[in-house]
């Protein structure tokens, strides 16, 4: 009859209930359905079974490899979509595998059918066939802590006529590696009923389990095996093989309970009348909010961690004193976590101005910083409160250039626009000159060496011709997953720290860093030649597919290096675009600050880090802070931001019309604005660093220009 394999890597064991919150987590699916068969019997039910597979899992929020289920496929297809799975689960993914479809065993070897699959002979099996093997492989390859394995194919031999006689009744049983489920839809050795309609009954169990919400993993398959037992009136028993796993894992949340009715706020806070004027600085607004932003619930003392004592001398082994310390820690914890649910329910049922709503929420994730050792619904709201947080920016009234001529194509100076819906939002900039470089006042003040101060000379003028626009936000995540899913490349490999040096590690790549990362977040591990591929295919969404080709010029672009310093001081001379001062930094960057390194370094040399919080170790989802007078976000910190200039040691010959610098054969290109592990040396306006365009690092991404 037919068989199902479904694989599942959980790098992340809690559930998601929605689509946009499991591409965070990295749910993918590929699912594959083949019944049109050329050589052999087909089959009516496997198209059918796989499509409605892909949409249970899409609503159980997957990634579907392709974008839907690959249905009659042949070997080739099969083995280039299982390619890309296997590369989409690098890091410790969630990931699902399900074929449906013809199926046999050979000497103990379980095969997918292709097809085209055409076999006289045993010779045939390896060229004809593919080896469940291979699947089983990219699995072990990506290193997920979680993977399951569900078998429903056809179990009889379809090619016993055309002489392939060496094939064992049913499928093999395979054993559960480690972190590991196989579930079989009937016992090894055995035939899976097809069905009298257009579903397999395991399948359509199958489909109903997966949707059930707070089923655990076993209680999903035992209720799999219960209905398909009763439907096949006990003819068909499905078969499961486990190994031990870590954590737990729900293809559906359970519905949360109804919110508790708020607490009851003490009056808040009246501040004193506020003037209205013509300019209101972004950080005046900030302490405004913070004047008049309601308290929130005190949460109680995160409980201390279970003290694992000697054992009492004594002739009886026991460890009832140690299960009682942990449920008395975990019921405390349990106190907190709801503490905590109160206390965001406070918070987003909060109706204030803007600037108030930024500030309450930055309350709430300083009161619940600490993480849950029993529970990852901390981590969930955590995420949410970032999400909230970031939802209230536009809100605020920001500072931006004064208005200027009308740019051309009817575009206005500060307008945000996009050209499509996969396309980043841009803002339009106006023509204009600015001093190029620092001068060697601000690096002695900085302290920046001279070996790096001399790449910042000769200051000098540059002109800004037209207006042009620049990407608000960096290109993130999500935006790279697009272009990655539309066209199919996924580079992989980043260098990452590792034992004080930059290393590369293969196992790395912009989807799955070494640190966890939103959809939001800046796209990192992306070289020089990612970013052009990114633009080629994004001047495919202006022009039309089928008239731009590589190396086509389009209007997006990456910014030369001047139009890149010019966006980032937005008519500012000082070191950065909210001036000199260190202090202020955390309010409009994701920088090195005294939080983010021990207090003995700090303390040996504090003009290594900004001395502030800022609330973020790694990357920070794009316009998490203050922008600049431009109305850009993160031109400054969060990561490094490729250009178009092939890289000069000195400003000499620069060209002054704010083009780019152009080398035939350049061998190194210049990286802009610093990072989330760099202090106030680099983390300036006029910070310019060289790379190689192959490089592909945690601390680079970039955003895109447009020519209008």
């Amino acid at each position: 009859m037919r068989w199902l394999l479904m694989v599942l890597g959980a790098m992340v064991w809690g559930l998601v209930t929605s689509p946009s919150q499991a591409f965070a987590e990295g749910r993918v699916a590929l699912v594959i359905g083949n019944g049109e068969y050329q050589n052999v019997p087909p089959l009516p039910n496997p198209p059918s079974d796989a499509r409605l597979m892909a949409e249970t899992l899409t609503a159980a929020g997957f990634q579907i490899i392709g974008g839907k289920a690959l249905i009659d496929a042949d070997k080739a297809a099969i083995e280039k979509a299982i390619r890309e799975f296997g590369r989409a689960l690098l890091g410790g993914n969630v990931g699902l595998f399900y074929y449906s479809g013809h199926g046999v065993q050979v000497k103990g070897e379980n095969y997918l059918i292709p097809v085209a699959a055409n076999i006289s002979g045993e010779g045939d099996v390896k060229y004809e066939l593919v080896d469940v093997a291979f699947v089983l492989d990219e699995m072990a390859s990506a290193g997920n802590r979680l993977n399951i394995v569900i078998l429903d194919a056809c179990r009889n031999n379809p090619f016993v006529k055309k002489g392939l006689r060496a094939v064992s009744s049913g499928l093999a049983q395979v054993m559960a590696p480690s972190g590991t489920v196989i579930s079989y839809a009937t016992q090894p050795g055995n035939v899976a009923f097809d069905g009298t309609g257009d579903l397999s009954p395991f399948t359509e169990a199958l489909a109903k389990a997966l949707r059930k919400p707070g089923l655990s993993l076993f209680d999903t398959f035992n209720d799999v095996g219960n209905a398909v037992e009763h439907a096949t009136n006990g003819q068909q028993q499905p078969w499961l093989a486990i190994s031990p796993l870590k954590g737990e894992f729900r293809f559906t949340e359970a519905p949360e309970p109804p919110k508790a009715p708020p607490p009851v706020l003490p009056p808040p806070v009246v501040a004193a009348p506020v003037v209205a004027t013509p300019m209101v600085t972004a950080s005046a607004a900030v302490v405004a909010a913070q004047a008049v932003a309601p308290p929130l619930m005190t949460p109680p003392m995160p409980p201390p961690p279970t003290v694992i004592t000697p054992h009492p001398p004594s002739s009886t082994f026991t460890v009832e004193d140690l299960a009682k310390q942990e449920a008395e820690g975990k019921a405390k914890w349990e106190e907190w976590q709801a503490s905590m649910r109160a206390a965001f329910n406070q918070a987003d049922s909060f109706a204030g101005r803007a600037e108030v709503k930024r500030a309450v929420w930055d309350r709430f994730l300083t009161a619940y910083s600490q993480k849950n050792p029993y529970s990852n619904d901390d981590e969930l709201l955590r995420a949410q409160a970032i999400a909230r947080k970031a939802a209230v920016r536009d809100e605020i009234a920001l500072v931006t250039a004064p208005p200027g001529p009308p740019a051309p194509g009817s575009r206005s100076i500060g307008e945000v626009f996009r050209d499509c819906p996969e396309c980043p939002e841009m803002v339009v900039l106006p023509s204009g000159s600015f001093q190029m470089g620092s001068s060697p006042a601000e690096t002695e003040r900085e302290g920046v060496p001279e070996q790096f101060a001399k790449l910042e000379r000769p200051q000098h003028t540059v002109t800004i011709p037209r207006p042009f626009a620049m990407g608000k936000v960096h290109v993130t995540r999500a935006d790279f997953a697009t272009f990655s899913q539309a066209t199919g490349y996924n580079p992989i490999g980043c260098l990452v720290a590792q034992d004080g040096k930059s290393q590369l590690d293969q196992s790395q790549s912009w989807r799955y860093a070494q640190f966890d990362q939103t959809d939001r977040d800046p796209v990192i591990c992306v070289s020089y030649a990612d970013a052009q591929r990114y633009i080629q295919w994004l001047n495919t969404k202006v022009h039309g597919a089928h008239t731009v080709s590589a190396g086509t010029e389009g209007p997006y672009r990456l910014p030369s290096e001047a139009e890149w310093e010019y966006a980032a001081r937005a008519n500012t001379t000082s070191a950065r675009f909210w001036g000199n001062s260190r202090d202020d930094a955390c309010d409009y960057a994701n920088v090195l600050n005294n939080t983010d390194i021990s207090a003995k370094d700090f303390a040996n040399d504090p003009s290594a880090a900004f001395r502030c919080p800022d609330g973020y170790n790694h990357t920070s989802p794009s316009g998490s802070f203050q922008p600049n007078k431009f109305g850009l976000y993160d031109m400054l910190g969060n990561v490094w931001q490729w250009v178009e200039d092939c890289f000069q040691d000195r400003y000499t010959g620069a060209p002054s019309d704010g083009s780019a610098k152009a080398v035939p054969g350049c061998s190194s290109r210049i990286i802009r604005g610093g990072s989330w592990g760099n202090g106030p040396r680099l983390v300036r306006s006029a910070t310019r660093f060289k790379a190689a365009p192959s490089t592909r690092d945690d601390g680079v991404g970039f955003r895109v220009a447009r020519t209008l």
